[in-house]
């Protein structure tokens, strides 16, 4: 599961959700089995009338209000996903993977899902172009889409593809070419999130596994798999290197908004690391926080804070705390102040959790 934030009044910078903007939304991806894309459209408003006691309040402001609506867009017959979520430098998307190995583009309802990237194996292979849903064993065939991100300053997309490796596709769209397959002579194995720095326009992402593909990605839960990889690809001179290895599920990745660390969603432990990339605990790789579900995809904010997606609460979790709401088939509920044991009756698609970075 993962989603993307931007802001109406930014719609240049993917990622982004300033809570003091007029409105913002949020495209919320349910799970890589769902037909369904969420467009969660939040809006702030300012209210001279004071919220009763005891009621839940935007930002713990007494005149600030939040108004929620939610958008389902199904995606084309015969593909499921998305696993990721982008919006390119002029606002358009939501750009999502789907199982057939293409990248597709929302164009609005009057043009609907339109191809922006596709592999050399979905042109060439009649499998991965046939208006049917394939088994889950054809990805390893077609390819499977996971982590997207822009790099702005080209409009180059980054795709994290699970089986070919990362791949960038230009802003004209077209086949995707693969830039890296392996790192110190160990082959990307699932290769899953993926982020890249503005300034630099160098590349971080996950290998989650090197022993476990997607295909069999509850394999690393159950062993307790510590075979995952953090890794930064240099687009200047095509290298990558091994920053951080024997990790446990590494997932998402978001390069924090100063630049001086990048932070790991890690599925298995419930858990969110930083790497610190810049300054005296460069290197360094420490705990950032107790997460109170199993954590996909992440995006940063722009006050030094980040956004999760949790594809389900964790079992036998206690009060979530940092949980702001989650959405199913039939509903969305704002939350902040959310107790568990409401959150464990509802059939939960999507939880979104926030973290105040210290």
């Amino acid at each position: 599961m993962s989603w993307n934030l931007r802001s109406r009044n930014a719609r240049t910078n993917p990622g982004f959700l300033d809570t003091a903007a007029s409105s913002a939304s949020v495209s919320l991806a349910a799970n890589p089995g769902s037909t369904l894309v969420y467009e969660w459209r939040m809006r702030h408003e300012r209210r001279r009338r004071r919220s009763p006691a005891g009621t839940t309040r935007a930002r713990g402001d007494s005149n600030y209000g939040v108004t929620l609506a939610l958008e389902q867009i199904p995606l084309p017959h015969g593909v499921t996903g998305a696993e990721s979520l982008a919006f390119d430098r002029r606002g358009r998307g939501p750009y999502a993977g789907v199982s057939d190995g293409r990248v597709l583009r929302w164009d609005g309802s009057a043009n609907g899902w339109t191809t922006f990237a596709y592999n050399a194996n979905y042109k060439k292979n009649p499998l991965c172009t046939a208006p049917v849903r394939r088994p889950e064993d054809t990805e390893s065939i077609c390819g499977r889409p996971l982590g997207l991100q822009f790099y702005a300053k080209t409009g180059d997309l980054y795709i994290a593809d699970a089986y070919l490796g990362l791949m960038k596709v230009g802003p004209d769209c077209g086949e995707a070419e693969v830039v890296a397959a392996e790192a110190g002579g160990v082959p990307f194995n699932f290769t899953n999130g993926v982020d890249v720095d503005q300034a630099t326009g160098d590349v971080y992402f996950t290998d989650s596994s090197t022993i476990y593909p997607r295909a069999r990605n509850t394999q690393i839960m159950i062993h307790r798999d510590a075979a995952g990889r953090l890794l930064k690809y240099d687009a200047r001179v095509g290298r990558v290197a091994v920053l951080k290895a024997s990790l446990h599920y590494p997932n998402g990745v978001a390069v924090s908004a100063d630049r001086t660390h990048v932070v790991v969603a890690h599925t298995g432990p419930c858990q969110a690391f930083r790497y610190w990339i810049r300054g005296p605990k460069a290197g360094r790789y420490e705990l950032l926080a107790n997460l109170p579900g199993y954590a996909d995809n992440v995006r940063r904010d722009t006050k030094g804070g980040y956004w999760f997606a949790l594809n389900r609460e964790k079992i036998n979790a206690t009060a979530p705390e940092h949980l702001v709401g989650h959405c199913s088939s039939t509903d969305f509920l704002f939350t902040p102040d959310s107790d568990a044991a409401a959150l464990q009756k509802r059939s939960a698609i999507a939880l979104i959790i926030y973290i105040q970075n210290k």
